[in-house]
């Protein structure tokens, strides 16, 4: 069967219409790519970056101690690693000058939220 010119320009707008369309789709589909793996990006370095702070401050309570008391006992070492948040780690780091062992500054800090 043979085409007629309107026919054929038919077809032709049909098949840059879609080449364009698909073209378009996946631009728009990589821009959101794009966007939503910088969100995730962002949201995983805020995570890992606030357990580093965690971390380290963990560390540095168990350095003081160890400083100021000598070895530390395996239960105060396990209290300090249990700690998922800075404010109580930094609380403990205040009180360490106040104590006089690490047993006294886990004694103090029992009246405070576990975190």
């Amino acid at each position: 069967m043979e085409q007629t010119w309107l026919g054929k320009a038919e077809a032709r707008g049909l098949k840059v219409g879609r080449a364009e369309g698909i073209e378009k789709g996946i631009e728009k589909g990589i821009e959101k790519g794009i966007k939503k793996g910088i969100k995730k990006g962002r949201t995983e370095g805020v995570r890992e970056g606030k357990a580093l702070a965690v971390e380290q401050m963990r560390q540095m309570v168990l350095r003081r101690l160890e400083q100021r008391f000598g070895a530390v006992p395996e239960r105060v070492q396990a209290k300090v690693r249990r700690m998922k948040t800075v404010e109580p780690l930094a609380e403990m780091l205040e009180k360490l000058a106040l104590v006089q062992s690490a047993d006294d500054l886990l004694s103090r800090r029992r009246s405070l939220p576990e975190s």
